[in-house]
């Protein structure tokens, strides 16, 4: 689709929710401007910022946590955002601290779920670094159920991925891991089966 077919589809949306003014303005062409930056990702691939690599000094347990995300829902076109918590227990390398964050903002600059989003996480890292084992957390405030829909704008989503020897890890264990504290009452829903 090219620029101005975008445009003009915005600017019909805008006149059927019967938004002439917005129509008739910088609206759609901001609105498209909005949308290629939020889905920047798209195109791009998620293991260039794992490639850089070096020698895993040992197989101890590497976590970041509040690595923040923001992503678009696939349903409804809102946005979600919230934090990440990554850890791995390398195998035979290491990446920069800062390829994880950069990989996350690949993968969450496109369509998607959450779930989707939390195993693509665990299976990027699994195949760009072969660690022994991964574990992926992602806890989200979602625009599809605070801003409309049910209307809870207190509710926060929370999914868990997991691979290899660490698929017995629960989000509970990488909470307490990383010194996170858990929500009370907060449902943690799989993100797929564990590998």
């Amino acid at each position: 689709m090219t620029r101005p077919d975008a445009e003009d589809g915005v600017r019909a949306l805008l006149l059927d929710l019967g938004l002439p003014d917005l129509a008739a303005g910088d609206t759609p062409r901001l609105a498209v401007e909005s949308f290629r930056e939020l889905f920047s990702g798209v195109g791009q691939d998620p293991l260039t910022p794992l490639r850089s690599v070096q020698p895993a000094p040992g197989h101890d347990l590497v976590a970041i946590r509040d690595i923040r995300i923001r992503s678009v829902c696939a349903h409804h076109l809102l946005p979600f955002s919230g934090t990440a918590t990554v850890a791995y227990r390398p195998g035979a390398a290491i990446a920069g601290l800062g390829a994880i964050p950069r990989m996350i903002r690949i993968l969450a600059a496109r369509p998607q779920l959450q779930e989707g989003l939390t195993r693509q996480i665990a299976d990027t890292l699994q195949a760009g670094l072969h660690p022994l084992g991964a574990v992926v957390l992602l806890t989200t405030r979602q625009g599809c159920l605070s801003d409309r829909g049910a209307l809870e704008a207190d509710a926060r989503v929370s999914t868990f991925a997991a691979t290899g020897d660490l698929c017995d890890f629960s989000a509970a264990d990488l909470r307490a891991l990383v010194g996170e504290p858990g929500v009370p009452g907060e449902c943690v829903r799989g993100a797929g089966p564990c590998w």
